[in-house]
């Protein structure tokens, strides 16, 4: 889990958000799939 805190301005009160860390683990490894192909194609693209 990722947790994230502010503290409110004039306030004596914290703003805390809790995420579940799995689903964004999920999307930073399909992000990184993503770019190595993009990087693949534009680096065979250029040798043609």
């Amino acid at each position: 889990m990722l947790l994230n805190g502010r503290r409110l301005d004039h306030l004596h009160l914290i703003l805390l958000a809790i995420f579940g860390a799995t689903e964004r683990r999920r999307m930073e490894a399909q992000q990184r799939t993503v770019m190595g192909e993009l990087h693949h194609r534009v680096k065979t693209f250029w040798r043609a």
